[in-house]
């Protein structure tokens, strides 16, 4: 009779604690079916960190902000790179790139939008950059600062989100 799993097992969770004389125990990062010879390796973009799986379905889908490439892993190989975001059975640090607007630490799951005093104009960037003085940026996910300049009558230091309006009886020299 062949060694069944108990219910308290998680998935992933050996069917045997130790090497049986039928044979030895299925490898971290692969799963062994019943009746097999060797370990299958799981797929990439996914992990099994346990000994003695019996199936595909013990492999894990890669945690988002990280990736698992190439197969038979048994754990995720790392972190997305700084400017990508990684989804869920991400098999490489770079899936997808975060757009103008966007920025993406390393370990990112998603992108994220810059907040306003900030613009982002390339893609795949890990920060936005401040709005320069005598500009501002006044929305969220900005691309460009360009067409947002400070009026005469206000003043704009780096990273404003909205102008600064002269108190009265002063001007902003031109």
């Amino acid at each position: 009779s062949f060694p069944t799993r108990r219910s308290s097992d998680l998935p992933g969770a050996p069917l045997v604690d130790e090497p049986t004389s039928i044979g030895g125990l299925c490898m971290a990062g692969g799963y062994c079916p019943l009746g097999s010879s060797k370990t299958t390796n799981c797929p990439p973009g996914t992990y099994n960190n346990y000994t003695g799986a019996a199936s595909a379905d013990d492999c894990q889908a890669c945690t988002p902000g990280f990736y698992c490439a190439g197969s038979s892993n048994p754990a995720p190989s790392g972190e997305c790179s700084a400017g990508y975001y990684c989804l869920s059975r991400s098999d490489s640090a770079t899936q997808y790139e975060a757009r103008p607007g966007y920025y993406a630490p390393a370990a990112s799951s998603r992108e994220t939008p810059c907040m306003p005093g900030t613009y982002n104009s390339e893609t795949a960037q890990e920060e936005c950059l401040a709005c320069p003085p005598g500009y501002y940026c006044g929305n969220m996910s900005m691309t460009t600062f360009a067409n947002w300049p400070c009026p005469t009558s206000a003043f704009c230091p780096e990273g404003s989100r909205v102008p600064t309006y002269c108190p009265i009886g002063t001007y902003q020299p031109m």
